[in-house]
């Protein structure tokens, strides 16, 4: 999962051009300490937690309160962006990770390979994937 996300980070930096200084965990894990921690690590930047991380529910309602007029605009719902903690990457920590990262990477591509050879199944397909 970590490496998903840094290899999409990277995929995003390489076509781009724009890098990335920090991010934002959100989803049931972010309420953890260890998977916000390994994040910031392998990505190598901090990770910030936010106070509501069901992100997808509480953009939703302020969207909805921005359309009918509670709020002027997204930038002005009270809380909206406000964090609960950040998590610093532990340089030892990100130098192992980034140590394992080619490995991984050749790895990744190889199960790729079988997974539309047909060999195994993947265990989740993009909506539309592989449809003619």
């Amino acid at each position: 999962g970590a490496y998903v996300a840094r290899a999409h980070r990277d995929l995003i930096t390489e076509i781009t051009g724009r890098t990335f200084t920090e991010a934002v965990f959100t989803g049931g894990a972010g309420q953890g300490r260890l998977w916000p921690q390994i994040m910031a690590d392998v990505l190598g930047v901090p990770v910030h937690v936010p106070v509501v991380t069901e992100s997808s529910a509480l953009g939703t309602a302020a969207a909805a309160g921005v359309g009918i007029g509670w709020f002027p605009s997204l930038t002005e719902v009270p809380g909206l962006g406000a964090r609960a903690r950040t998590l610093t990457p532990d340089p030892a920590a990100v130098a192992a990770y980034d140590r394992a990262y080619p490995a991984w990477q050749n790895i990744y591509r190889h199960q790729l390979a079988i997974s539309e050879a047909g060999v195994e199944r993947p265990l989740w397909r993009a909506a539309g994937a592989g449809v003619a």
